[in-house]
Parts: structure tokens; sequence; C-alpha cells
């Protein structure tokens, strides 16, 4: 059986991913909860759209979650689930 290679520095990078994508959770979540805390609802971004706080606050939760579960999806972990799944015989 074959086995994969691993890319070198691929888990630094996707460390270094998994820490952006919680930053920029936080910087939205922060404009969030600033926009309630002045008592609007909503608050303009950088092209000057308008943003629906609570929105806003929804989005960064689910950017926190995704950071803090893909360390399950990294390639060491994916492959060993692949080839345990992949000799399990009891099912035929």
């Amino acid at each position: 059986m074959r086995r994969r290679h691993q890319v070198p520095g691929k888990a630094e990078m996707i460390r270094k991913q998994r820490i952006a994508l919680a930053l920029i959770g936080f910087a939205i979540l922060c404009f969030g909860v600033g926009a309630l805390s002045r008592g609007h609802l909503h608050y303009r971004n950088w092209w000057g759209a308008a943003v629906f706080a609570p929105f806003a606050i929804v989005v960064s939760i689910l950017a926190f979650a995704a950071a803090l579960k893909w360390r399950s999806r990294e390639p060491e972990a994916f492959n060993t689930i692949r080839l345990k799944d992949r000799h399990d015989h009891s099912q035929l």
C-alpha cells in the first residue's frame, strides 16, 4: 500500500490559516457587539454597506467553530480514518 507523503510545512500553513480565521471571526464579533452596545442594529463595513449586527455575531461564532473544528480535518487524521475504513470488511 502506498502512503501519501506529507508536504513540508503544511501543518504550519494549516495552523496559520486557523489563526487567521479566528482573528477574522474576532474582528467581526467586535464590530457586531460594538454596534449593539451603542444601541444600533446595523454598522457600516469597509465598503459602506449596512451589516446587521446580530448576523455578524452569528457569522463570527461560526468562524470560531470552524477554526476549532479544522484541527480534526488535518491530513494525518483524515488519512488515518480513511485507511481504517478501507480495511474494515465486517460490513460485507
